[in-house]
């Protein structure tokens, strides 16, 4: 968690810094996967032909279905991000587009009047007692690529990061080693130390 203040307000986020995934996964021993989660919960706009609905959706890496258990109904997790602008979707999304029919993998949806996503997968819906809760989920490529410029720096809180364990490691260990690489990263950019784990 990050403790933010800004004039005399402070603020508790659940943000990271963009490299921190993969500064984690190679340098703390016990890390054996990382997942860089961004835009969770950003509302944009999926068109298919004349019907159009704003829905729910994030950016992840691939990895996000290895170390989490969504369901496919199809499509599968090994090839959902295979191809950059491929979009994974909740059942529940797929209908409102497709109704009930199936084959929907290869099908194609417009992002924000921009660009032409293919449908890579369908998973079954995400439970309401859920911490990552989206309508639909694309590769974290493609936010890297129009972010990149701005988040690469350890200053910038602008995403989730999570990790998996290796069995027998502690979430309390890793803590300690997450907030030493934390603080090394912020002393050599000169900010505030903000973080509590």
């Amino acid at each position: 968690m990050t403790n933010q203040t800004y004039g005399s307000q402070t603020s508790t986020f659940s943000s990271t810094p963009m490299p921190m995934g993969p500064a984690m996964q190679s340098e703390i021993p016990g890390i054996v996967n990382s997942c860089r989660i961004a835009d969770k919960g950003t509302k944009q706009l999926l068109a298919v032909g004349d019907k159009s609905i704003f829905a729910f959706g994030a950016y992840a890496e691939p990895s996000l279905f290895s170390m989490f258990s969504f369901h496919f109904t199809e499509g599968s997790a090994k090839t959902a991000f295979s191809q950059t602008y491929s979009l994974v979707l909740t059942q529940a999304t797929a209908e409102k587009f497709f109704g009930t029919a199936k084959n929907v993998v290869g099908k194609s949806i417009r992002v924000d009047n921009k660009n032409e996503y293919v449908v890579s997968g369908v998973i079954e819906n995400i439970p309401a007692t859920s911490t990552l809760r989206f309508d639909w989920v694309a590769p974290f490529a493609i936010w890297y690529n129009l972010n990149h410029s701005w988040a690469q720096s350890w200053g910038n809180n602008c995403l989730q990061t999570f990790v998996e364990l290796k069995e027998g490691i502690t979430a309390q260990a890793i803590n300690r080693s997450i907030s030493n690489m934390i603080k090394k990263e912020k002393r050599k950019l000169q900010l505030p130390l903000c973080y509590g784990l």
